[in-house]
This record gives structure tokens, C-alpha cells and sequence, in this order.
């Protein structure tokens, strides 16, 4: 895996999309376009080397990879969350616009 490529904000789509098992109900989720989660999925996968979800004769399940980082990739996506709020209380603190 190249971690040069990871994105954190790939973090939020990684949960919605193993989540749900369906990149279409995902999308509402987070606000964005089936097409646009679409291509963050093809990202995911380049990453990670991993499909994340296959498909199914219904429907995509994910794979055992892809559930199994679902805890770590939460805490990471919940400390990041963090950091950009100590950033924005205590660094931007009464910092103008």
C-alpha cells in the first residue's frame, strides 16, 4: 500500500460505502453523487489493493479486508475530527475572516 495516497477524507466515504453495502444509498448519505462515490471507491480500491465491496447476486458485500479496518478507520477518522477541531479552537482562535 502507498501511504503517500491516503487521504483522510476518503475515511468518511470508506465508512458510508462498507456501511451500507451499496454505493447508491451511500451517496445521499454523505451528500454526494453515486458517480462521484463511484470514483472515490476506484481510489479506495487503488490504494488499498482491496475491492472493498463485490458483488453479490443482490446486492456488494464487503470483503473480510474491508470490515476488519472498519474499527481503525473509524478512530482514525474520529481523530482526525479532533485535530481539525483543536485546530480551529485553539490555533484560529479569534483569528478574523
Amino acid at each position: 500500500m502507498d501511504f503517500r495516497r491516503i487521504d483522510v477524507n476518503l475515511l468518511v466515504a470508506f465508512d458510508a460505502i462498507v456501511s451500507e453495502a451499496n454505493v447508491s444509498r451511500a451517496a445521499p448519505r454523505l451528500h454526494r453523487s453515486q458517480s462521484t462515490l463511484s470514483h472515490t471507491l476506484a481510489r479506495m480500491r487503488a490504494t488499498s489493493g482491496d475491492p472493498i465491496l463485490v458483488r453479490q447476486v443482490r446486492d456488494m458485500e464487503a470483503t473480510p479486508q474491508a470490515l476488519a479496518a472498519m474499527p481503525e478507520g473509524r478512530s482514525i477518522r474520529n481523530d482526525s475530527n479532533g485535530i481539525r477541531r483543536w485546530v480551529r479552537d485553539r490555533i484560529f482562535q479569534g483569528v478574523v475572516a
